[in-house]
């Protein structure tokens, strides 16, 4: 697993593989399997998840912006 330092924060997941863990996860698999496959905890999942839901990809980058929904 490789370990990205973003804005300070220790990143465990890329952007790639949190947007895929988002379609697999809209395609019925379960969190706790997600986090099976990309080698971390549920917990971690469930954070980066949520992140990607509610910031899109800034969320990796230095000033994240939330996503508007309209």
């Amino acid at each position: 697993m490789v370990t990205l330092i973003t804005r300070g924060l220790i990143v465990k997941l890329s952007y790639k593989q949190v947007k895929d863990a988002a379609k697999m996860e809209g395609e019925g698999v379960k969190l706790w399997a997600l986090a099976q496959i990309f080698d971390v905890h549920e917990m971690t999942m469930s954070k980066y998840l949520r992140a990607y839901y509610r910031y899109g990809e800034s969320f990796w980058g230095r000033y994240p912006t939330e996503v508007s929904d309209g």
